[in-house]
């Protein structure tokens, strides 16, 4: 009886589910075709994409869009989630990092009997590498919205108080090192610094950067244990704490700020707390994306950007967003209308004029539309910069995971001053790593 009851319930549940997340067309207008889209981000983001479907269904009249923004993090998990649940809307939004994540598994549907056939579609209006990084097995199976690598944004007040000349392509994290030592400063005399060089750094772009790869060529197994890998841990540990450009996640508690991935290793440099630093002039460099221009350009100083200082090499790892079509969709003639428009120049220039992502069109990219965009930083050009180094990330289904391993290492080694944890941490996190590869862990 009771194992009754469970069941009653669960397909209750499964019902409840299908009423909720099942766009209904009883009450459509004869002709017209509802389709679900998902994606997230701030109120104000959000309100963008209410507007962009606007213009979508003004003309698609025979097209409507049930937008579905989920209130709180864990997206990708909640939209595997409906994935094996057969509730997933009919376009989603996904991430380069994720991508592979789901399309090893057939969840989404291949574009390109839609891209072939769609006369207004033109592949080599994208940047060839964004297009490279949604493309499985010779398909391509998301259009992209925007792409990019993270820069360097600095304080030129700070720089013009210290007589240093403002970073360009041409700068080396050797150089970094040698002109910003004196952006680090006591400001009040009380004997305690509380204005640091740098925020705390990305490990992954500082490991492109220095050319030591993280996975093998074939991808089925971990070389982080090196001694590349060694010496780039060891540098990211003694800009903190030997030359003091960059604070400790106990000197950012000090400040008051929530250190959160003080430690950096996650996409993004840090958690939100640490984007803070730089507005209130804890720091006079922090980096990480564009879109942080949103928060930083009402900064009571003068700011701009450039491209992430070189190691052996210029590089950075390759961001990028876009739009996929579920492989369950029973309306992908639609669909592909929807993701065509979300990727196209009209919304494109939209976000061109908003200021915070690179689009993915060239010509948008390159126009004065984003290039001379009013709005703060002035040098843009230094996006495309970047983007023409970057690298995509590995072709892996388990790739955000490896993530997460490394974001877990280098907080672990930079939590104390002695070198010597750095070892037996990347023999440790190349142990787990090989395991989550081998889906065992």
């Amino acid at each position: 009886m009771k194992f009754l009851k469970i069941t009653l319930f669960l397909i209750a549940v499964a019902i409840l589910g299908w009423w909720l997340f099942t766009p209904r067309s009883e009450s459509l207008p004869e002709g017209v075709v509802q389709i679900s889209f998902g994606s997230f981000g701030s109120p104000q983001q959000v309100d963008v994409y209410r507007e962009i479907i606007r213009r979508f269904e003004e003309e698609n009249p025979n097209i409507r869009v049930d937008l579905r923004t989920p209130s709180s993090g864990a997206y990708f998990q909640k939209l595997k989630t409906e994935m094996a649940a057969r509730i997933a809307p009919d376009v989603t939004w996904v991430d380069v990092s994720a991508f592979y994540s789901f399309a090893d598994k057939n969840v989404f549907r291949p574009l390109e009997e839609f891209a072939r056939n769609d006369p207004e579609f033109h592949r080599e209006d994208y940047f060839e590498g964004i297009i490279q990084a949604f493309t499985h097995e010779g398909e391509l199976y998301a259009l992209p919205k925007s792409c990019g690598s993270m820069v360097l944004f600095y304080n030129q007040d700070h720089f013009d108080e210290a007589d240093i000349p403002y970073p360009d392509e041409t700068w080396t994290w050797d150089r970094l090192v040698e002109e910003c030592a004196k952006l680090t400063r006591d400001t009040d005399g009380d004997g305690r610094v509380d204005r640091y060089a740098l925020a705390p750094l990305d490990l992954l772009d500082l490991l492109a950067q220095y050319e030591v790869p993280i996975l093998s060529p074939n991808r089925d197994e971990c070389v982080l244990d090196s001694p590349e890998a060694f010496r780039v841990c060891k540098f990211l540990r003694d800009l903190t704490f030997e030359a003091r450009l960059i604070p400790s996640a106990a000197q950012i508690g000090g400040f008051g700020v929530s250190s959160g991935a003080a430690t950096g290793g996650g996409r993004g440099g840090a958690s939100i707390g640490i984007f803070d630093l730089f507005t209130l002039e804890k720091v006079s460099m922090i980096v990480t994306d564009l879109v942080l221009s949103l928060v930083y350009e009402k900064a009571p100083f003068r700011w701009d950007i450039a491209p992430q200082p070189a190691g052996s090499v210029r590089g950075g790892f390759l961001n990028g967003a876009g739009y996929a079509m579920n492989a369950r969709t029973d309306h992908p003639k639609e669909a592909w209308e929807l993701i065509k428009f979300l990727a196209g120049p009209e919304v494109q220039k939209l976000r061109a004029k908003g200021g915070d992502s690179l689009p993915s069109m060239t010509r948008i990219a390159e126009s004065d539309l984003f290039l001379k965009n009013p709005k703060p930083p002035a040098s843009r050009s230094a996006t495309l910069s970047q983007l023409k180094v970057a690298i995509p990330p590995p072709k892996h289904e388990r790739w955000p995971r490896v993530l997460l391993e490394i974001g877990s290492m280098t907080q672990n080694f930079m939590s104390t001053e002695d070198p010597e944890p750095i070892d037996a941490a990347l023999a440790e996190t190349t142990h787990i790593i090989d395991r989550v590869l081998e889906g065992k862990e």
